[in-house]
C-alpha cells in the first residue's frame, strides 16, 4: 500500500510488488478461463443439437414457474426434469475437463464424485429455469421486485425435489446440498458454496451465484478435507515420470530415464529430478505439481514451493561441474568428457498451471508443462473455430526445419506461442473503490484491463499471412443463441 496526495487529501493505493509478474500471472489466470471456454465450446459442438432442443425446453419448464410462488419451482417433475437439464450436464462436462484426474477419487463424507457433480447439475438447472422465468417479468422501477432475484427458500425444498429427481435416499440428497450451503467457514466462500444460509433452515437461491460456481475450485477444497495427501503427493512422482516419459521419445534430445541421486560436492545428498541434452546444450529441469490458487493465501504456497524448486536448480547449476563424474556414471545416456558450459545450461522449474509461466526468478525461468511439451512434442500449431462444427483456420509451425533448434527453444520460453496473442492487449491503471460516506478514505488499486481481444488479433495477423484460409463463423451479441433458447446469445450463453 502506498500513500499519495497533498495535506487531509491521502490516497490509498493497493500496487503489486511486482507489475510485471502481476501482469503474467494475470495473463495465465486468462489462459485458464480461455481453456476452459474451449472445453465447454467443444463439449456444446459435440452436442449441439440435443443442446439447442434441451435450450426450448428449459424456456418452457421457465412458463411453469411463478416468481411470486417459489414453491412452482420445485413442482416441477422428473420427467420434464431430465429433458431440459441435458444442456447443463454438457456445460458440466466441459467444465471439469480441466479438473485433475486425482480428484476423480474424491470421497467426501461418503459421497463420491459423481453424487457431487449431480448436485452441481441440479442447482445448475433449477437455477438456469428460474432466472429465465424472471427474464420479461421483472419491473426495474419497482423496487419490490428485486427479492426475485435472489429469494429466500426453504432448504428441505431443495432437498425433497433433489431427492425425487434422482431418486436418492434422503439423507445422501441432504449431505449433497449441504456442501453447497455456505455458512462462513475457512477456506469456502459464495463462488464454490453460493447457497447463503440465512438461518431457520432457509437459504437464498441467487442463480447469478449458482450459474458461476466454479466447480473446480469446490472439489479441490473438498479434497483438502479429507485424506487424499498421500495421493496428491504421489500425483507430484507421477507428473515428473510422465514428463520425463513423453520427451524421452523427442529424437532431438537426450532424455536421462535413470534415478540420479547421490551426495552431492557440498556433501549434501542430491537429487535430479530431469537433466537432459539438447544438441550441445544442458537441460535442468525441476518439477513441480501444484493445486490451482484460488486466494493470496494458496498463491503464496504455490510460489512457495516453485521457490524452493529454484532453490534446487540453483543448486545443481551451481555443482553439477564438479559432479561431472558423477552425473556421467549415473545417466542413460553418454554425456560429454568435460562438463557443458555454464552459458549452455538452460534452467527451468517445470509446473502443471499456466499462472507462473515465463516468471523468472533468480535467474531461473518458470514454465508450464503444457508449454513445454507443445514445443517439444507438438510443434504444429492450429487454431480452430468452434460453432456447430470445428474449423480449422490456420496454422503454423514452432520449428523452421523438420527439427528444433536451441535458438528457437531460448525465443520460445521468453514468450511461448499460448502467451503470444495476449502481448499488447492489457492496460495497467489504478481503479478508484467507490465511496459509501463522504468522508471515507480515498482508496485505489492497480490493476491491468483488457482493451482488445488478444485472439482475433492474433488470427488477423495470422490470416493475412495465409490468405487461402477460410474466415471464421462468429456469433454476434445479438444473434440467436445456439443453444436454442430463442434469447439473443449476449442475454444467454455469452455469460457461460
Amino acid at each position: 500500500m502506498r500513500k499519495t496526495g497533498v495535506g487531509d487529501n491521502n490516497i490509498y493505493t493497493f500496487i503489486p510488488p511486482s507489475k510485471e509478474e502481476y501482469k503474467k500471472e494475470y495473463i495465465g489466470v486468462r489462459r485458464n478461463i480461455y481453456r476452459e471456454f474451449i472445453n465447454t465450446q467443444q463439449e456444446h459442438s459435440r452436442n449441439i443439437k440435443e443442446n439447442q432442443k434441451s435450450g426450448r425446453y428449459l424456456n418452457t419448464l421457465s412458463k411453469k414457474v411463478d416468481p411470486d410462488k417459489i414453491n412452482t419451482l420445485f413442482a416441477l417433475e422428473k420427467k420434464e426434469y431430465f429433458k431440459a437439464n441435458i444442456f447443463m450436464k454438457n456445460l458440466i462436462k466441459g467444465q471439469i475437463q480441466s479438473l485433475d484426474e486425482i480428484y476423480h477419487t474424491l470421497n467426501y463424507k461418503d459421497l463420491k464424485l459423481d453424487d457431487i457433480l449431480k448436485g452441481v447439475e441440479y442447482l445448475y438447472t433449477i437455477t438456469e429455469i428460474y432466472q429465465r422465468s424472471i427474464e420479461g417479468n421483472f419491473d426495474e422501477e419497482n423496487d419490490k421486485e428485486y427479492k426475485k432475484l435472489a429469494p429466500i427458500v426453504d432448504k428441505n425444498s431443495l432437498i425433497n425435489h433433489f431427492t425425487e429427481i434422482y431418486g436418492l435416499e434422503k439423507h445422501i440428497s441432504e449431505k449433497i446440498i449441504n456442501i453447497f450451503i455456505f455458512k462462513n467457514e475457512k477456506r469456502f466462500d459464495i463462488f464454490s458454496q453460493p447457497l447463503i444460509y440465512t438461518g431457520n433452515n432457509k437459504v437464498i437461491l441467487c442463480p447469478t451465484l449458482v450459474l458461476r460456481m466454479n466447480i473446480v475450485r469446490t472439489i479441490e477444497l473438498l479434497a483438502t478435507n479429507i485424506k487424499l495427501n498421500k495421493h496428491l503427493a504421489q500425483k507430484g512422482t507421477d507428473f515428473e515420470n510422465n514428463l520425463r516419459f513423453i520427451l524421452s521419445f523427442n529424437p532431438h534430445i537426450d532424455v536421462n530415464t535413470n534415478k540420479m541421486e547421490f551426495v552431492s560436492c557440498d556433501g549434501k545428498d542430491i537429487q535430479y529430478d530431469f537433466i537432459a541434452k539438447f544438441k550441445d546444450h544442458l537441460l535442468l529441469i525441476e518439477f513441480k505439481h501444484l493445486k490451482i490458487p484460488f486466494s493470496d493465501t494458496e498463491y503464496k504456497d504455490a510460489l512457495d514451493i516453485i521457490k524452493e524448486g529454484v532453490h534446487q536448480v540453483v543448486r545443481r547449476a551451481n555443482t553439477y561441474k564438479k559432479d561431472w563424474e558423477k552425473l556421467k556414471e549415473q545417466c542413460s545416456f553418454k554425456l560429454p568428457d568435460d562438463p557443458i558450459e555454464e552459458d549452455k545450461v538452460i534452467k527451468l522449474v517445470c509446473t502443471n498451471l499456466l499462472n507462473f509461466s515465463t516468471f523468472i526468478l533468480d535467474d531461473i525461468e518458470i514454465m508450464d508443462s503444457s508449454s513445454l511439451l507443445k514445443f517439444f512434442m507438438t510443434p504444429q500449431v492450429k487454431g480452430i473455430s468452434v460453432s456447430s462444427e470445428v474449423e480449422e483456420l490456420f496454422q503454423e509451425n514452432l520449428w523452421k526445419e523438420q527439427y528444433p533448434s536451441v535458438d528457437e527453444f531460448k525465443e520460445f520460453l521468453k514468450c511461448p506461442i499460448a502467451i503470444k496473442p495476449y502481448n499488447g492487449c492489457y492496460k495497467g491503471g489504478y481503479i478508484p473503490i467507490y465511496k459509501i460516506k463522504e468522508d471515507d478514505y480515498d482508496i485505489s488499486f492497480f490493476n491491468y484491463t483488457l482493451i482488445k481481444d488478444p485472439y482475433e488479433d492474433f488470427y488477423q495477423k495470422t490470416v493475412k499471412s495465409q490468405p487461402s484460409l477460410t474466415k471464421s463463423i462468429r456469433i454476434g451479441r445479438n444473434d440467436p443463441c445456439p443453444c436454442g433458447s430463442s434469447k439473443k446469445y449476449k442475454k444467454c450463453c455469452s455469460n457461460k
